[in-house]
């Protein structure tokens, strides 16, 4: 846990609030004035003008803190770095996070593994290939007309207009779809599924938020997402299956397939089982796990099953 807050400048003085004589306070004997008298003025050109005071003025008070952004990358004293995850407080003492050790270079984090995916494997020359080959009019595989890096630091990416996430549209109704609509849109990711796996890869994270659909016409359907994509038969060779080579449970919980719940590399396979699972989310409406997605071994448990 990181903890944000805001300090106060100390009073030069060494006091937090203290008193400097006046002038007549420095004369033995002086009275002190009354109250009720007027303030004493001197004569200059122009008039009267206010009394000078040599004392400085007060400081204000700095204001709350303002809230970092998750991801934001902190150097303590000692050099260390520690990655803000998410705030997890916020009151008038300060910020409260929970952090974690990071090395904050987050250009070769996983929308750089996007990035070799569009590069290696789709870009629009190889796509309107594929389309003429298989005589296919639409394929839903995103059109990358742009990356870069940002400030040394932040790798992009940009698409042409996606339209509209699956997830959005069901968040609209009553998160059921008709079996016609379904099964129309599960057909167009078989597409995509056909070419990305025929170019040496597999998705490795199907859901309604990677899924996108033009709000113009419903039949184009568009599947993105591809920061867990995994190169599973590079130079033609398949990758040899082995649990606990990768890091576990990549990808959304409740559709990743048991192949990514067990560290093992995903594969074709992978990827049908997932849309399996997402085609039953959308006539269903739930997954036998939906409502323990906090306890993983319980959700490998139940997809085993």
């Amino acid at each position: 846990v990181i903890s944000s807050v805001t300090s106060e400048e100390p009073d030069p003085t060494g006091k937090h609030c203290g008193h400097r004589p006046l002038p007549h306070e420095e004369t033995p004997g002086a009275a002190p004035p009354s109250p009720r008298a007027p303030l004493p003025a001197v004569a200059g050109r122009g008039g009267l003008a206010p009394r000078s005071s040599s004392r400085s003025p007060r400081k204000a008070r700095p204001g709350p803190a303002v809230p970092l952004p998750a991801e934001t990358v902190l150097t303590d004293q000692g050099s260390g770095r520690w990655r803000l995850v998410r705030l997890l407080e916020e009151s008038g003492c300060g910020l409260m996070y929970e952090g974690a050790v990071g090395s904050g270079d987050v250009k070769d984090g996983k929308i750089y593994n996007e990035q070799n995916f569009f590069q290696r494997a789709a870009k629009a020359g190889t796509v309107q290939k594929w389309k003429k080959w298989h005589s296919v009019p639409l394929l839903g595989i995103p059109n990358c007309v742009g990356f870069g890096l940002h400030a040394d630091s932040y790798r992009f990416l940009v698409f042409s207009d996606l339209g509209r996430t699956l997830q959005s549209v069901l968040n609209d109704g009553l998160h059921l779809l008709r079996e016609k609509a379904a099964f129309q849109i599960v057909v167009r990711l078989l597409d995509c599924l056909e070419y990305i796996h025929e170019n040496e890869y597999v998705h490795g994270d199907i859901t309604a938020e990677n899924i996108y659909l033009n709000p113009a016409d419903l039949t184009q359907v568009t599947l993105a997402g591809y920061c867990y994509a995994f190169r599973y038969c590079p130079g033609g060779k398949h990758v040899a299956q082995r649990e606990g080579s990768r890091t576990p449970h990549e990808g959304t919980i409740e559709f990743i397939s048991l192949d990514s719940h067990k560290g093992a590399g995903p594969s074709r396979r992978s990827d049908l089982e997932s849309l399996g699972y997402c085609l039953l989310k959308w006539l269903c409406g739930f997954l036998p796990w939906s409502d323990e997605l906090d306890k993983v071994e319980t959700v490998v448990e139940k997809k085993e099953k």
